[in-house]
This record gives structure tokens, C-alpha cells and sequence, in this order.
């Protein structure tokens, strides 16, 4: 993620340190419910829960780890089992590497698409407002971009209210998209993770299992990321609209434009948005 084009919030979610906290608490809820399940004996699991759970991880460990191994969930789970005995074995029993990245990444677009909301709620009203501030105030209607019969200022707002609200339930429905998880092994048949193990999981992270095991092309996680492009290029759109209705430059007189073209304004906020916008991967 470049720190540039996102907010502090989704930095957060989408930080190194949060990725390797969630797969410390995947492995912790699969490891209390292998306990439950008669796997893991009482005293593994008391001293793993006393070294591990509010611990944290060590970012930085790990990467050094990694650079051994080659392989990250194994420089994780080495960093970790660092500070534990023989009990660290049942670590990542019966796992997978895909348990732990699928189900991470869930809760992460989740948490993510919860800042979207929270920001496109923002925008909507200040849209509203904008349109009934200038529903009377004249301005030229384009068709295909050429000059056309005149509206209003706030009739083009209203259209761009109108698309955001329908955004508002696309958005919902990625992130029910998105909140699919697996722990379920190798290759999903769950031979050497009971599904209860799954079930502990999924419901200590608010996530739905995926009921295809082992995911399956396209995975649940994909699928809500093209809800949630949708979403994107209706804001691109939105704001890819406004420079073209702004009357003049709008900008201060020690706001710089591009080195090489000192008649346009360097819309730093408008670049920003619009990068974040389209350029979804």
C-alpha cells in the first residue's frame, strides 16, 4: 500500500504488524479449539495461552527469519514458537498457509471495507448539502463532453449523490463478500483439521467458513474485491467529474502546479483520490 494514497486508518488495517497479529490470533482460536476437541492436552495449551495471547508480534524477527527460509508462514510460526517449549508444536496443526493468509486477508478487507463505509457515509452528506446549496446556480450541460443545454450545479451534484448512494448498498455487499474465511488444511478436505476447529475460528473473527473448503477460483475474498472495485469507479467517476465543472484553477497562489506546466493546478488531493480509485488491483 502506498502510504500517499491511503488514509491512516487503512494503513493500519493493511499494516505488516496487523497481518502477523491475525495470524497469531488464527493459530491461538484453531489451538484453544484443538484443546476443546481433546487434541492438544490442558498443559500445552495453559502455557502457550500464558507466552502467546497478548504478546504480539515482532515484525521485524520474522522478516530476519524469512530471509533464511524463504517461506513467511514459516518465519512466523518460528518467531513465535521462539518462546515456547515442546508445546509449540501444536502450532498450525492440521493447517495450511492458506488457512492463515485467506482467512487474514477476510478479516482485513473486512476492517477495510467498514473505513470505506465510514468515509462514503462522510461524502454522501457533504454531496447532499452541495447539491441543495447550488440546486438555482447555473453552469453549462455537457453531452458526450460538448456543450449542451444548460442545468444547474446541483442537478449534476444530485446525479453524483444518487450514484453514491447506490454505492452504499454495493459496498454492504462486498463486505459480506468478503467476510469468508477457511481453516480447513491442505487442499480443503479437512483430513487433518475437524471442521468444529473451523467453526471456533470463523466465530472468533466474525467470519462466515467458506463452504467450499479450499475456496475454489474465484475465492469469496476475490469475489467481494470486484464488488468493492465497483465501488471505487463509482467515486472515480465522481471525482474525475468535478475538475470539469470547476470554473477556474480553485487554488491558492503558493499551491504550486506541475513543474512543467505552471497553468495547471497541482490538485494534490483530486490526484490522490483518483489514484486510489482506479488503480484497484
Amino acid at each position: 500500500m502506498i502510504d500517499r494514497y491511503a488514509l491512516p486508518e487503512m494503513r493500519d488495517v493493511f499494516s505488516e504488524r496487523r497481518k502477523l497479529e491475525l495470524w497469531l490470533r488464527i493459530e491461538l482460536l484453531a489451538t484453544e479449539a484443538l484443546n476443546a476437541a481433546g487434541i492438544v492436552p490442558d498443559g500445552d495449551w495453559e502455557r502457550i495461552k500464558t507466552a502467546l495471547q497478548g504478546a504480539g508480534v515482532d515484525p521485524a524477527r520474522a522478516h530476519e527469519i524469512e530471509r533464511e527460509s524463504q517461506h513467511d508462514v514459516i518465519a512466523f510460526l518460528r518467531s513465535v514458537t521462539e518462546r515456547l517449549g515442546s508445546e509449540g508444536r501444536w502450532l498450525h496443526f492440521g493447517l495450511t498457509s492458506s488457512d492463515l493468509l485467506d482467512t487474514a486477508t477476510a478479516v482485513q478487507l473486512r476492517d477495510g471495507t467498514a473505513v470505506v463505509a465510514t468515509e462514503l457515509a462522510r461524502l454522501i452528506e457533504i454531496v447532499r448539502r452541495l447539491a441543495l446549496q447550488y440546486r438555482s446556480a447555473p453552469m453549462v450541460g455537457r453531452s458526450h463532453g460538448i456543450h449542451a443545454e444548460p442545468i444547474t450545479f446541483g442537478f449534476k451534484v444530485a446525479g453524483w449523490y444518487a450514484e453514491l448512494v447506490r454505492d452504499v448498498e454495493r459496498l454492504a455487499k462486498a463486505g459480506e463478500g468478503v467476510a469468508v474465511g477457511k481453516i480447513s488444511g491442505a487442499v480443503g478436505t479437512h483430513a487433518n483439521v475437524p471442521p468444529e476447529v473451523e467453526a471456533h475460528v470463523m466465530e472468533g473473527l466474525g467470519l462466515t467458513a467458506d463452504p467450499a473448503g479450499d475456496g475454489g477460483p474465484p475465492s469469496p475474498a476475490q469475489r467481494g474485491g470486484r464488488d468493492l472495485r465497483a465501488v471505487c469507479r463509482g467515486a472515480a467517476g465522481v471525482v474525475g467529474d468535478a475538475p470539469q465543472a470547476e470554473p477556474g484553477p480553485g487554488r491558492a497562489h503558493h499551491r504550486p502546479g506541475a513543474p512543467a506546466a505552471r497553468r495547471r493546478a497541482g490538485r494534490a488531493r483530486e490526484h490522490g483520490a483518483l489514484a486510489r480509485a482506479r488503480h484497484q488491483p
